[in-house]
């Protein structure tokens, strides 16, 4: 265990998880059932409400949703998890061992399998989560605060501490609140992506996003920037290709988008005017000859480009005193306002 571990998320959850559990178990256990096996059920239903609303803030934090059938599934997961824990560590001292015992092997993925399959079941039910939650650093500190208040108000049964937890939490609510209303509507932003070219431009929670490629999988692109469309509430997204005009246009910015050679040896007169000129991984000619078709403020090397081509285009850009932001180095280009 380093240090650094406090800034993993898996010790983060951990550790509070714990923590809750053995500061707050016994105060929960309102009733004690004679029969050991609904005392079993009970005590995880408590634990299970205990980790699920204890880590309700992180899990907004980091992940941008907040699941409703937590304490229900937690139900379900955690009698399975020490049994998993135990096949796991036998099969891990069998491998170490240099014997393999192909049903122990079966049995854990069966584990694992009814798991993944439990986990996307309820995530399929209607209202089982809420998306696109963002929290800032801020709010996530004052949530922990207002937990600690209401800690304190179930071991010492004073008023105050609970109010005092009710006051925080109007507080994190109304500066969440104004933290939201100064974030920008609309923009765009090229992403660093190394497969593809990928330009979103948004407006008022719509989101489209411009391809080089194909098509690309939506719902991985969203596990990628998951943070960024919850901080501006970016609820759909649809993707679309690049279009075949000149340029495109975002707010006061004209952005052309290399993809091929088509323009080697082209003079076109007059040049086109714009501000970004994107190359992607599709142009393989020199820099110079992109100069007699455009004049451009700035050259931007799309995060698709094979990473040894990239240091021969900024040398030449350095050499014909053409500015170049280099996406995987530089990382993304963006501008936000509101319309």
């Amino acid at each position: 265990l380093t240090p650094l571990a406090i800034y993993d998320i898996g010790f983060q959850f951990s550790f509070i998880s714990v923590l809750l559990i053995l500061l707050l178990s016994n105060k929960l256990m309102f009733i004690s059932p004679k029969h050991e096996i609904l005392y079993y059920f009970y005590s995880l239903l408590i634990i299970s409400t205990i980790t699920s609303i204890g880590t309700l803030c992180f899990t907004a934090y980091y992940f941008n949703y907040i699941s409703i059938f937590s304490i229900i599934s937690n139900i379900i997961i955690i009698p399975i998890l020490p049994l998993i824990i135990f096949l796991g560590i036998i099969n891990v001292c069998l491998l170490a061992n240099g014997l393999e015992w192909n049903i122990l092997t079966q049995i854990l993925n069966g584990f694992y399998n009814f798991l993944t399959s439990f986990s996307h079941e309820i995530n399929k039910v209607p209202y089982s989560y809420i998306d696109n939650i963002y929290i800032s650093t801020l709010i996530l500190w004052i949530s922990l605060f207002s937990i600690s208040f209401f800690i304190l108000f179930l071991n010492r049964r004073k008023s105050v501490y609970l109010c005092t937890s009710f006051i925080i939490i109007i507080g994190a609510i109304s500066i969440n609140y104004i933290e939201k209303s100064k974030i920008p509507n609309s923009g765009y932003v090229i992403f660093n992506e190394n497969k593809y070219l990928s330009v979103l431009s948004f407006s008022n929670n719509i989101g489209t996003i411009y391809i080089n490629v194909d098509s690309i999988d939506i719902n991985q692109f969203k596990q990628r920037h998951h943070k960024f469309l919850a901080k501006y509430n970016i609820n759909k997204i649809h993707t679309q290709s690049i279009p075949k005009q000149p340029y495109m246009v975002f707010r006061d910015k004209k952005i052309a988008i290399i993809q091929d050679n088509k323009l080697k040896n082209t003079f076109l007169v007059p040049k086109i005017d714009i501000n970004y000129l994107i190359v992607t991984k599709g142009y393989y000619d020199n820099i110079k000859n992109l100069t007699n078709s455009y004049k451009f403020d700035k050259i931007i090397l799309s995060g698709d480009i094979y990473y040894k081509r990239i240091p021969l285009l900024k040398n030449e850009c350095d050499s014909l005193g053409i500015q170049c932001h280099v996406i995987t180095e530089q990382g993304a280009i963006y501008d936000f306002f509101n319309i």
